[in-house]
């Protein structure tokens, strides 16, 4: 599109009699200074002089407003072509604006629905490993109550060894009240290592459990040995 090549630009001289005029009355007012009001004549001469410059002020008034009108209609010219230009790519800016606008907050909706996702899934799985560390608890604990039922019912029978003199039947009691004793403990532990592990990999956290292999140790061998040895 060829547009035209308008020229706003005002070339502006002042006129030779004006500059005269303006360098003649400038060497005047030097004399002002001096002026003493003191008598009726010298109030005259005031007052003369002042309407005079009154009068110069009204003349050069005009003559600024011959210079200056061209260049203030040529500024106003200035604009409007300009704001030809201007004003539709300021409507193309706002438009683009408000797309992106529309689509940060379409993305923002986004991240809050998936981090409500994320919150709702990560209460549920929180909720369902406290059910579940509860019922491993509870049953860990059930066991440990039946090993020390165990261990209190073997050292009954020691006692009673002892009191009837078998050695050999008292440290074969004392024995077993140990080890039901130790897989008691070993079944609270067991328990909580299992726990510690399953939240230490939730967390991405390095596993717990170490010092509960030989818990779990004990438990298997008593598995192991219940099934080899059958009921007593």
């Amino acid at each position: 599109m060829n547009q035209p090549n308008p020229e706003f630009g005002v070339i502006t001289r002042v006129p030779t009699e004006v500059l005269e005029k303006i360098a003649a009355s400038d060497r005047s007012l030097a004399l002002v200074k001096d002026y003493v009001v003191d008598s009726p004549e010298a109030a005259t001469t005031v007052n003369r002089d002042l309407q005079r410059y009154k009068g110069e002020i009204r003349w050069l008034e005009a003559e600024e407003e011959k210079i200056s009108k061209p260049q203030y209609e040529a500024w106003k010219a200035t604009k409007t072509f300009f704001a030809m230009f201007i004003h539709p790519r300021q409507q193309a800016e706002a438009h683009l604006k408000t797309l992106l606008l529309g689509w940060e907050r379409k993305e923002a909706e986004v991240r809050a629905e998936a981090e409500r996702k994320r919150q709702a899934e990560e209460l549920r799985r929180r909720q369902e490993e406290e059910a579940r560390a509860a019922a491993e608890r509870a049953k860990a604990e059930e066991i440990a109550a039946q090993k020390r039922r165990e261990a209190e019912e073997a050292e009954r029978r020691r006692q009673a060894a002892i009191a009837e003199g078998n050695a050999r039947a008292a440290a074969a009691a004392a024995a077993e009240a140990a080890k039901a004793k130790e897989q008691a403990e070993a079944a609270v532990e067991s328990a909580e290592a299992k726990i510690a592990d399953r939240e230490a990999t939730a967390d991405h956290r390095p596993p717990a459990s170490a010092g509960a292999d030989e818990a779990r140790r004990v438990l298997q061998q008593d598995d192991l040995e219940g099934k080899t040895q059958g009921p007593k």
